[in-house]
């Protein structure tokens, strides 16, 4: 459109021949990032594809929007959220060593046993169920391991330092894990205000844009100024999507961090995919 209208003034005596030199000369230089671009995207298709297993597949299309939700909706999901596995593992680990804490002293407990006899002696077939003849003895023994006091002592210091080993490890991921969501909120708030901000300098560049344009048409602005113009609109409107994106992946990893099931944010994210937004 722009090099139409730079030729239509050209040659009716109201543009410059610069003008349309220049235009050309941009969209000459568009044409190898378009094949660039291209290029880059069917080496990700391929990728994904490859990550889903699905190499035996002709197309893929993908089907998705980058509409936003507000942080309130994702901090209300927090009463769902499930202990992170993280602590469940090292929980489960701890309980286990002292399973086989007890295991392994038990071999230096005391054993008490309760073993018995039985037996029948006759000589002749009709005295074979004789009481008389049938004798059996019943008896409690007790085992005291005395002279492994020494090996017992050891034992116990060793399972006390690797006791002393899981809880400071299970110390060290909680205090990891709250680290981690505290960044993760602030990160989510710092991609909130980069969105918000990008979003409004998007619509800025857009009123730029249009007004350039009218001035140009008007020819109270050379094509220079326009091209400027045109350089910042598609500028911000490149920034608001990778700050969409950036925002997206915040409200992932914050609902990581604090164990919000990934599932509802899913659902939020897909309820505005039919919610047209200008970008």
């Amino acid at each position: 459109q722009s090099l139409a209208t730079a030729e239509k003034y050209y040659h009716i005596g109201r543009g410059q021949l610069i003008d349309v030199l220049q235009i050309k000369a941009q969209i000459a230089l568009v044409y190898p990032q378009i094949e660039t671009t291209d290029n880059q995207m069917k080496a990700a298709v391929s990728q994904l594809s490859t990550l889903m297993h699905e190499d035996q597949a002709n197309s893929l299309k993908l089907i998705g929007s980058l509409n936003v939700i507000g942080t309130d909706a994702v901090k209300a999901l927090l009463p769902q959220r499930k202990t992170l596995p993280e602590i469940t593992r090292g929980e489960t680990q701890i309980s286990q060593f002292e399973d086989k804490k007890d295991v392994t002293l038990s071999s230096y407990w005391p054993n008490l046993s309760l073993q018995g006899t039985f037996g029948q002696t006759a000589n002749k077939k009709s005295e074979l169920f004789d009481e008389y003849s049938t004798a059996w003895t019943v008896g409690l023994y007790l085992t005291v391991p005395i002279f492994n006091g020494l090996a017992s002592i050891n034992e116990r210091h060793a399972l006390l330092s690797q006791a002393m080993q899981l809880d400071f490890t299970q110390k060290k991921l909680l205090d990891t894990l709250s680290y981690n969501q505290t960044q993760a909120e602030r990160d989510l708030d710092t991609a909130d205000i980069v969105l918000k901000g990008s979003k409004q300098a998007s619509n800025f560049a857009n009123d730029s844009l249009k007004e350039a344009l009218r001035d140009y048409r008007l020819q109270t602005i050379n094509y220079l100024q326009f091209l400027t113009s045109e350089t910042s609109s598609l500028s911000a409107k490149l920034a608001l999507i990778q700050a969409k994106g950036n925002y997206i992946t915040a409200l992932a990893k914050y609902c990581q961090a604090t164990g919000i099931p990934i599932a509802p944010l899913v659902d939020l994210l897909e309820s505005k995919k039919n919610v047209k937004e200008d970008i």
